[in-house]
């Protein structure tokens, strides 16, 4: 086993780590807000496949390593997984951005678009890169074609659009109601956090597949992947808990609705809701 290898598993195994702690720190929030809706909500979904198929992802490397297919059958298994991941924590952004926007019909569309233009964006620089990747021995990538770089940034850029349209959307809504209302602390909170966590670790990402065409790139996909992973589930988690952690502070009998995968909000002079 080369060194490289050796480095690829020690940090897959920390991701795997961090994912199953995360995970176990939110299983009841798991069971309680996601579990219980409708398997025709899609926020159900999206959380799903943002806990799962990150898991799936990480896990699948070494089980594929049993398995008598090329390297770069391997590598593209594991760019589907990861491309399910970023894609739907693409949607998570959306549902909460067009949330924030009342549903507006014409901003559902743009966001819609841009979710999908990421989308074939990121796969066609993959499928254009992937048949002059090289591999070592134990087929960990050492050289990838130069088209790689550009889903990265794609992404990073539609997600700033992201954050740039819910910030305007919260100051907006602020200079509308006087206030600092809950719901649009978190939107812009985790928005930001989401925005600079992604940044953090594609820029090395990016500088690694420019400079060294591809090499030890890899490095840093199993904590990227657990990153996205807990981001997305994260996102979803903090909004559901949002109308309990109302009707603690403001210790009240009357019952906040509970918050679904539209959360619609609404700015009349002095008053802000959540459905």
């Amino acid at each position: 086993m080369s060194s490289l290898d050796t480095v690829m598993t020690e940090l897959t195994v920390s991701a795997v780590t961090w994912l199953i702690w995360d995970w176990c720190l939110t299983f009841d929030d798991e069971v309680r807000f996601v579990w219980s809706k409708s398997y025709k909500v899609p926020i159900k979904w999206a959380f799903l496949s943002a806990r799962y198929v990150g898991i799936l992802s990480l896990c699948s490397g070494h089980i594929l390593n049993l398995i008598p297919i090329s390297c770069q059958a391997k590598l593209g298994l594991l760019l589907a997984l990861d491309q399910i991941l970023v894609t739907t924590v693409e949607i998570i952004m959306v549902l909460r951005v067009h949330a924030l926007y009342n549903r507006n019909h014409r901003m559902g569309i743009f966001l819609g678009f841009l979710a999908i233009s990421g989308t074939i964006a990121e796969i066609l620089g993959w499928a254009l890169s992937m048949p002059v990747a090289q591999f070592d021995p134990q087929c960990v990538v050492i050289h990838i074609g130069p088209s790689s770089p550009s889903f990265l940034i794609i992404f990073l850029a539609i997600d700033g659009l992201f954050l740039l349209l819910t910030l305007l959307k919260c100051i907006h809504a602020i200079k509308t109601s006087g206030n600092w209302v809950p719901v649009i602390s978190v939107m812009l909170r985790d928005g930001t956090l989401a925005f600079f966590a992604i940044t953090a670790l594609m820029l090395p990402n990016i500088i690694l597949l420019i400079t060294a065409h591809g090499a030890f790139a890899q490095i840093l996909t199993p904590h990227f992947t657990a990153m996205m992973s807990c981001l997305g589930c994260r996102l979803i988690l903090n909004m559901q808990r949002l109308p309990l952690n109302l009707e603690r502070q403001h210790s009240t009998t009357e019952s906040l609705p509970m918050l679904t995968s539209n959360i619609a909000i609404t700015i009349e002079s002095r008053s802000t809701e959540a459905t």
